[in-house]
Order: structure tokens, then sequence, then C-alpha cells
């Protein structure tokens, strides 16, 4: 109830703010952890992960994570990441195969995984399960079908559908996110210290094994499960609206895995690389680490053009982080002159501030993410109007005070949701979301967003959004006038 809440339109739970509806079961959820809570049992587990979820939504990152090892620590206590025991037969009190328990079984050992990849992306937080650590199958469309809801699925138009054209799409997310997460553990470990006088690529030993690993899965993909105008059109009418959101979200997060892995190359665009520190092999592989990003972007703003339609606000806020990479790879973007008239960051960062913003009513989480891609358009205006006065004098203008202190940035929530957050005293989440205001304007100034050091930054999501302390102050914030 704490995340359904949100969306009820039910008489006895329906109020103006859906944040606030959902705070009330939040409080009454808390207020039953006791010792007992801690036991390795199902229930338990659903209970964390539950609860880990919201609590990223409340923009508490370091609970949600907390809350999610807990989940993983008691599925390691049942040994659900063992395919041993996830096939071990469960049986009833009638010495009956329960195959429902044993599907849920499952489902909650990779939503566990899911939850310990999403909860540590964009922050300095470890992933709590390594790649050796299990060896659970996927999903099979058998127990997709044993776990369906009762009621009869329905279309985005509210249709009820018979054949759902995306029944088996859970298997394919699931491969997806063991990706995503190994991109994650990967380049977190990078250092931000670069040298700035020679062009270092591959930026990981890792980075040729796991970009065929994300091509690799791409190509594995059924023909129906490809992201294309006419799939898009087709799932819309056969397919629950459910699947059709996982679907959409599989592919968003596969785009943002390979900008992920390959948006370093845009450190290296700039003229005195080209003519200096670069042999021509170095030169053919950075540029297809930007052909890559450029591709995967351009899709990536299609399909969260396509969820910003088709989804609605029934969304999960783990979303965010997708968002978050998409949003500042246009900004890298613009400032290594390759968007150069900055019409696709444009239509980019306000596809992605319409769909967040959406959001923003229900999760907190949102609600900041909204405010730093308002923040981010506000200031591309700003960039093209400078850049658009001084490109008669000069084609190199600085781009390392784009966030100055006279940018007219509100630091106030917008207008069309302040009722949302008004009642202080049932939460104080608020609290948190206006220390991180205090201190979004120190991390908005004199970036450099094609250094290596921004680029490469794998803990600024967790503080603007998440409200997570950075270890360190990065780089390429101590020293604005560093080149990359």
């Amino acid at each position: 109830m704490a995340i359904s809440a949100r969306f009820s339109s039910h008489s006895s739970i329906h109020i103006n703010s859906p944040y606030l509806a959902g705070e009330e079961f939040v409080k009454r959820a808390l207020s039953l952890v006791n010792n007992n809570m801690l036991q390795p049992t199902m229930a338990n587990i659903q209970f964390w992960g539950i609860m880990s979820c919201v609590e990223y939504g409340r923009a508490s990152g370091s609970m949600s994570w907390i809350y999610a090892d807990i989940a993983i620590r008691l599925c390691r206590e049942l040994s659900y990441h063992k395919e041993e025991i996830l096939s071990t037969a469960i049986h009833t009190e009638d010495g009956s195969i329960d195959a429902v328990a044993m599907a849920m079984r499952r489902r909650i050992f990779w939503s566990c995984f899911m939850l310990d990849k999403v909860t540590s992306a964009g922050t300095h937080r470890i992933q709590c399960v390594g790649q050796a650590d299990y060896d659970a199958h996927t999903t099979t469309l058998a127990e997709i079908i044993l776990l369906k809801e009762p009621d009869c699925p329905r279309d985005m138009y509210g249709y009820p559908i018979h054949e759902d054209s995306l029944l088996n799409i859970t298997k394919h997310y699931i491969t997806c996110i063991e990706k995503f997460g190994q991109v994650n553990r990967w380049m977190s470990k990078m250092s931000n210290h670069r040298q700035n006088d020679k062009a270092l690529w591959p930026p990981i030993a890792e980075y040729r094994s796991l970009d065929m690993q994300l091509c690799s899965w791409q190509e594995s993909l059924p023909e129906k499960f490809h992201f294309t105008e006419g799939n898009l059109k087709y799932h819309q009418k056969f397919a629950d609206t459910q699947h059709l959101a996982v679907w959409l979200n599989c592919h968003a997060m596969w785009c943002c895995s390979m900008i992920i892995l390959h948006r370093g190359s845009l450190a290296y665009t700039t003229a005195v690389y080209y003519e200096t520190a670069m042999t021509d092999e170095l030169k053919t592989k950075i540029q297809r680490g930007l052909e890559t990003c450029y591709k995967c972007a351009d899709t990536a703003i299609d399909i969260f053009g396509a969820m910003k339609d088709v989804c609605g606000h029934n969304m999960l806020p783990y979303i965010g982080y997708l968002v978050y990479v998409l949003a500042t790879f246009l900004m890298a973007s613009t400032f290594s002159d390759i968007d150069k008239d900055g019409e696709k960051c444009q239509k980019g960062l306000t596809i992605l501030h319409e769909f967040i913003e959406r959001l923003s009513p229900y999760w907190l989480s949102c609600k900041n993410l909204a405010d730093v891609i308002k923040k981010l358009l506000v200031a591309h205006e700003k960039y093209k109007s400078n850049r658009s006065q001084t490109d008669n004098q000069s084609q190199q203008i600085s781009k390392t005070t784009f966030f100055s202190q006279d940018l007219p940035f509100s630091t106030t929530p917008y207008n069309q949701h302040d009722h949302y957050f008004a009642q202080e005293r049932l939460h104080n989440a608020q609290v948190m979301h206006d220390q991180l205001k205090s201190t979004e304007s120190d991390y908005f100034k004199n970036i450099n967003f094609n250094s290596i050091g921004f680029l490469y930054d794998t803990e600024l999501f967790g503080h603007l959004v998440l409200g997570s302390s950075r270890i360190q102050t990065a780089p390429y914030l101590q020293d604005s006038q560093s080149k990359c």
C-alpha cells in the first residue's frame, strides 16, 4: 500500500497529494518493524524489498540500499541464489507440488537482484551480488503464466487482450539488468583523476568484453522484441500495459548502459587531441564510441517519448537514473561542439523533463530530478545565447562558466506541485529536499561537461537526486578552468 496508494483513486485513500497518500502507509509499515522482520522468510524478503523501493522514491538512497541489502542477505540465507534450491519442489499439506510458490521464490530472487543493481547505480555504494555469486536461471514462460494477475490483461486503451504479445519480455529484462549491473560495477571503479595530457582509450580493461555483451544481448532478441515504430504500434494493441512498460524500460536501460560505457569518448573530441595526441587507430576507436553513443541517444529519446505517451505515471522511481544518464550525455554533446545547433539536446531535455515531471507528484526523487533537468534546460538556453553572441568573434567560447551564479535558477518547487509537499509534519523527506537544494548550486557552477571527470563521475546522481553525500570533491569542480 505504501506504493499502490500513490496511484489509487479510492475515496478512502485518495487525497490531493499522491506522495502523502503513500506516506501514511510508509509510517504504518515502519511501525511494524521488529526482530521478527529479520527472520529469513519469503514474506520478510518481500517487505524489505518493497520498503527499499519506497525509500528510493522518497529520495533516501542510503536507506533504500540498506533495505535492499537486508532483502538480498535474507535471500542468500535461504539460498534463493542457487538454482539447485530454486528447482527443489515445494509441497503443500496434501503432498502436491506448489508450483505458484516455486515461481514466486524465483521471482523474489530476481526482484532482489534488480534492487541491488538500481539502488547502487549512480552512487558510491557497492553492489552486493557479483556475477559469480549466483547460478539461478531466469524465469520461465510457465512461471510467468502462473503468476499472472487473475483479471484479464488490458492494453493501454483499456481493452481486454487474450494473447499478450510481450508476455515473455521478463526473461530478456532480467538479462539486460545483468549487463546494466556489470557496466555500472566496472565503470564505478574508474578514478576521476585522469591524466589531462594523454588520451586513454579504452577507459577500462573490461571495455571490449562489456561492449560485446551488450551488443550480443540486442542481437539475440527475438524480432518482435526489438524497439521499432512498427513493434511499438503492435504492442500498444496486443500487450498488457505493465509488460509494455517493462519492454520500454528494458530498451531504455540497454541504451543508457551503452552510453555509460562509451560516453568518455566525448572528452577526446577537441581539436587539440585530434591534432596532437592521437594515432589514427585511436581516433577510429574513439569515433566508433561516439557513433555508438549518438545512435543510442537518438533511440533513447524516442523510447522516453513513447514512455511519456503510453506509460502514464504508474512507474517505479528507478527510471530516474536512466533519465539522468541521457540528460547529462546530451549536455556533454553540446559542449563537445558535436551537437552544434543544440537542437538535439533541446529536444531530448524537453522530452525527459516532461516525462519525469509527470512522476514528480508521486516520488520525491523524481521531483528532485525534474528540478535538475529544468536547470539543465535553462542553462542550455543560456549557453546557446552566449554562443550566438560570440560566434563572430571566436570559435572557442568558455565552456566552464556554464552554470554561473547569475543564471535564473529557482530553488523553489514548481507551483503546480507545491501542495504535494506542503504537509511537512507527515514526513521528513522535504527536509532532505531543502538541504539538497542548497548544494545544487555548488555542483551546477563551473562544470566542464565534456571533461573526463564529469563524464566518468559515478556519484553525482546520488548526490543531487538521492541525498547521498560525496566521498570527495570531484576534480572537475575543483578547477573549473582545467581542460579535459
